[in-house]
């Protein structure tokens, strides 16, 4: 350092002094916050290169640190688990040797956290006999239970190393409804966690007709649901769902519902809906099914006709589509094949011979590979 006076320039003079490492700022957790077990502890002031501890500001211990990457603002992890209870800490950072005064010392209280529920979502919908799902303290148990009920719906769930638990439910009665959870780490019992949802019925269970199954005319559906529910069963595609019929599914567990199928009705699907006290299930998986045409009829042989060995056989059926007569007794036995000519009228002769004695025939045709219903014919006599 020089002076200069009068166009005269001082001797340098040369000294040295210390700059103060900066003193932190506790930002999180908050004063008298409640946090974990491992809580986070953020801030402001920091020093690029300086090295941050936390310490306890009764015994005076480490409880974590780290060295800081950039100046401003830090985030200090705590690695080893901290005793439920009030804790007061405060922060210093040293840097070349130099340590920073202590920050103001910041209080919070350390608990056992409550689990949290991700499933079902908060004031969601959540099927029966499904799958509660949620967060917790990794080696925790987590007990469940439902406001208004006094059976525990689950207790001594355990809490997997990622924080994760999930409890199998077989809740029934549909509604609104709380759950009350909370888990137990280390023999100490965390507060409860509320959590409301509303119960709803499970899909039904559509087992037939199978999927890409023909069906026209009077068909049957079946399947399985909860005993009590209302089922309806719908026609699916076009401009919407359109109701084919209700029942009530028996105290089995089984249900089955008669409807008619249209002729026209060409590229729809199948689903079924479960419902109990306004509650409705979401739609079963949609199941495609193929639109048969009307049966053929058979008016050769005529009713009670004596015929020879091969008879003849005859009708009328839709342009182009193939016939096939079968015995009525073993409908995989075809007896005799051919195509419907313009006009709809179509013919054939058996190709095998027939016992003597009392015979029916069974006719289907087939278009687009979609067989149509079956026809059945009036009783011929083979002589």
């Amino acid at each position: 350092m020089t002076q200069t006076f009068g166009g005269q320039t001082s001797d340098t003079a040369s000294g040295s002094f210390n700059i103060p490492t900066p003193t932190l700022t506790v930002t999180e957790p908050a004063a008298n916050q409640k946090v974990g077990l491992l809580p986070v502890f953020k801030g402001t002031n920091g020093y690029a290169g300086a090295r941050l501890t936390i310490h306890d500001a009764m015994s005076h211990a480490e409880l974590g640190g780290l060295t800081l990457d950039s100046s401003g603002a830090w985030s200090v992890p705590i690695e080893i688990e901290l005793a439920v209870g009030i804790r007061t800490i405060y922060v210093v950072q040293s840097f070349n040797g130099q340590l920073s005064l202590r920050s103001e010392q910041r209080t919070f209280e350390v608990i056992i956290l409550i689990p949290t529920v991700t499933v079902p979502a908060l004031n969601g919908r959540f099927e029966r006999q499904g799958v509660i799902i949620g967060q917790g303290i990794a080696g925790a148990f987590v007990a469940v239970y439902l406001v208004g009920s006094s059976e525990i719906v689950a207790e001594n769930i355990p809490v997997d190393e990622h924080g994760a638990w999930a409890a199998p439910t077989r809740l029934k009665e549909v509604g609104s409804h709380t759950l009350l959870v909370n888990q137990v780490y280390k023999n100490q019992l965390s507060d409860v966690a509320i959590h409301a949802f509303t119960l709803v019925p499970a899909p039904p269970l559509l087992e037939s007709p199978a999927a890409g199954q023909g069906i026209s005319g009077s068909t049957v559906a079946s399947g399985f649901g909860f005993a009590g529910d209302t089922l309806k069963l719908f026609r699916r595609g076009g401009s919407g769902p359109s109701s084919l019929g209700s029942t009530v599914v028996t105290p089995e567990g089984t249900w089955s519902l008669a409807f008619t199928w249209g002729a026209n009705w060409q590229q729809y699907s199948l689903s079924a809906q479960s419902s109990q006290q306004e509650q409705q299930s979401a739609h079963s998986p949609l199941r495609p099914v193929l639109t048969r045409s009307a049966a053929p009829s058979i008016t050769e042989p005529a009713p009670m006709v004596w015929v020879g060995a091969a008879p003849t056989f005859a009708g009328t059926g839709r342009e182009g589509a193939t016939v096939t007569v079968a015995s009525w007794f073993n409908r995989l036995e075809v007896l005799a094949t051919t195509t419907v000519l313009p006009g709809g009228h179509w013919t054939t002769v058996a190709t095998k011979n027939l016992l003597p004695g009392q015979h029916r025939v069974v006719v289907r045709q087939t278009e687009n590979e979609v067989d149509s219903a079956e026809v059945m014919s009036d009783l011929f006599i083979v002589e």
